[in-house]
């Protein structure tokens, strides 16, 4: 009966660290930093749309002209044509420290980027080029994101779902308050 808790602390442990490397194999999204060239499309504000080519994948290149760094980038998209499930996404970035990929309600596919530093060279600074490549895995002129699909992106957000380990971290001060406080109404039973 005591141990109890601690199975079930080390079942979400476990979870949230199969939950954290979890990959995927195609469709891809990749935001790097290259140099600007031909065809590279301004971004004023902190957020955009962009869409996927005929065979739905792409290399689109942007500038940050937006006046402010950005430390984070939210990458949405809808179920049309069809549902793309975050287990099928490979997410991938040099721009950013992380990318993490959920399925949020309403049908929307969220690719989240983010973990930079301030100081370091991570993010995507004011005037600073990106690219976006929705091409798969081979790299090959098609994606699988489906035919001039849609995209919103919105930088300097938070995640719209939890990292696991905060969820972890979460669960476990919560087990640890019902932990206590079983212990205290035991003391107080046994007096």
């Amino acid at each position: 009966m005591k141990y109890r808790y601690f199975f079930f602390l080390a079942f979400l442990l476990l979870g949230s660290a199969a939950l954290a490397y979890a990959d995927g194999a195609d469709p891809r999204m990749i935001v790097s930093d290259p140099i600007c060239g031909e065809g590279c499309v301004s971004v004023e504000g902190t957020s955009f749309s962009f869409q996927s080519d005929a065979n739905g994948g792409g290399f689109l290149t942007f500038q940050n002209v937006s006046g402010i760094d950005w430390f984070s980038l939210l990458i949405e998209t809808g179920s049309t044509p069809f549902k793309v499930l975050a287990d099928t996404v490979t997410c991938e970035t040099n721009a950013f420290e992380s990318c993490q990929v959920f399925d949020l309600e309403g049908g929307i596919t969220a690719m989240y980027f983010s973990g930079t530093n301030p100081d370091g060279p991570f993010g995507i600074r004011n005037l600073d080029v990106f690219t976006i490549e929705l091409n798969d895995v081979q790299g090959l002129d098609g994606g699988g994101w489906g035919a001039f699909r849609n995209f919103d992106a919105t930088a300097n957000v938070a995640s719209p779902v939890p990292e696991p380990a905060t969820l972890t971290l979460m669960v476990a001060g919560l087990g640890a308050l019902l932990a206590k406080k079983k212990y205290l109404s035991r003391l107080d039973s046994d007096s």
